[in-house]
């Protein structure tokens, strides 16, 4: 990390970084160790077919937007030290002037992220496992650790029990703060009918809550939410007039053009070639099904992409290039022997919002990699419970920089 903030800092002492543009390197270690935070403490097994993958992939998409959010803040105030009473200084000089600024950002701020993405891991996979088991256990008590670190403030919702669609917890379920260990009890029906525990008046607890989290930051249920909400965090609002989904990989991330990565396309990947035929494609996916099936799936299989995240391939994925007069014109299908290689060995991974205009959009993960004719791009979206591969295709174009328009939102990996 210290070696990528040096590559920073000589980058911008440089004038290597242009206005409105991260350095994507030292954002996205920031963002692999958050992450890397996030599924050490994340309590669960992460399957395609429970709600948590998809929960894990809305995570992802935050936790790399607020890397990138926080990296931009830094750099805007780093750009402010460049120079002393109006004169340039020494690149030895600027470096020991930003030193504190370095240790506020990367240490001292970044310990408290840390410890705010360990407790909401643990109390996001807590209330995945909460709303798979409320049938047998549909209370929840507040509870705290009880020593003398306790604030007053959490002290005093020690004991609440509501139902666990009470809009208490929409609130302030735990964590309630910076640094709060406080955590939440599943109850039975029959602890509350036997007396052993006595629900709480609602009303009541909506004003214990109000008046002891004060900090709306706060006020919310990591398990239905994200970690650093864009509305309530300073670091996304210090980047100028964008959401996550409408950075670009050229303008915002200071990437290479697709022309730029194809001129000089011999130190490209070919493409395989080995399937020729439809027959070929059909004995591909065969293979497919037999080496990543999983019980009781039909006519589709599983892979886990490199955030450890499963994505579904269903018959709908596998009949895409055959559906429409147009891709079966294409003939998609011939590129589908390197689906593996694309999906696990990417170039780039971008993760966006598709049709904002609705209240949530449809999160999406694009997977792009460069071959010496053209790029192959894997689209995958969450369709309810799960994670699917939607198209894989050829990006052909006249034009390669019209790529672009794929390469958008939160950059999660690239080489």
């Amino acid at each position: 990390m210290e070696k990528l903030f040096e590559e920073m800092l000589k980058a911008l002492y440089e004038g290597k970084i242009p206005k409105n543009v991260l350095f994507s390197g030292f954002s996205l270690k920031v963002a692999q160790l958050l992450m890397s935070n996030w599924k050490k403490n994340y309590k669960r097994k992460v399957t395609y077919d429970i709600p948590d993958n998809n929960y894990n992939v809305v995570i992802e998409n935050n936790l790399f937007a607020f890397a990138h959010a926080k990296t931009y803040t830094e750099l805007q105030q780093l750009k402010l030290m460049l120079e002393e009473e109006g004169k340039a200084i020494s690149f030895s000089q600027f470096k020991k002037k930003v030193a504190g600024l370095h240790q506020k950002f990367n240490e001292t701020y970044l310990q408290a992220e840390f410890q705010n993405v360990k407790s909401s891991a643990i109390m996001g996979s807590k209330w995945m496992e909460i709303e798979a088991t409320k049938r047998r256990f549909p209370y929840l008590k507040y509870t705290t650790e009880g020593d003398d670190r306790v604030r007053p403030e959490h002290d005093a919702m020690n004991g609440i029990v509501l139902p666990i669609d009470d809009t208490f917890w929409n609130s302030y379920y735990p964590p309630n703060g910076w640094r709060c260990r406080c955590t939440v009890q599943r109850l039975s029906k029959r602890s509350i009918k036997n007396g052993k525990f006595k629900v709480t008046d609602s009303n009541e607890a909506g004003k214990i809550g109000g008046q002891n989290v004060k900090d709306k930051y706060w006020r919310k249920n990591i398990g239905k939410t994200v970690v650093f909400e864009e509305n309530k965090h300073p670091y996304f609002q210090a980047v100028p007039n964008k959401k996550p989904q409408e950075l670009k990989a050229v303008q915002h991330y200071n990437m290479k053009k697709p022309s730029q990565i194809y001129a000089d396309p011999e130190k490209l990947n070919s493409y395989k070639g080995s399937i020729k035929s439809e027959e070929d494609f059909h004995k591909w996916k065969e293979s497919m099904l037999k080496k990543h099936g999983r019980n009781g799936l039909k006519n589709a299989f599983v892979l886990k992409d490199r955030s450890g995240q499963e994505v579904l391939f269903d018959q709908s994925f596998l009949a895409h290039p055959f559906d429409h007069p147009r891709r079966k014109a294409k003939k998609r299908w011939l590129f589908y022997d390197e689906l593996e290689e694309v999906f696990h060995n990417p170039d780039e991974v971008w993760s966006f919002t598709t049709g904002v205009r609705k209240k949530d959009g449809v999160k999406t993960k694009s997977y792009i990699k460069y071959y010496k004719d053209y790029p192959l791009l894997l689209t995958c979206e969450i369709n309810g419970n799960e994670l699917k591969g939607v198209t894989f295709y050829k990006y052909d174009t006249d034009n390669i920089d019209n790529l672009e328009s794929k390469r958008k939102g939160v950059l999660i990996h690239k080489k």
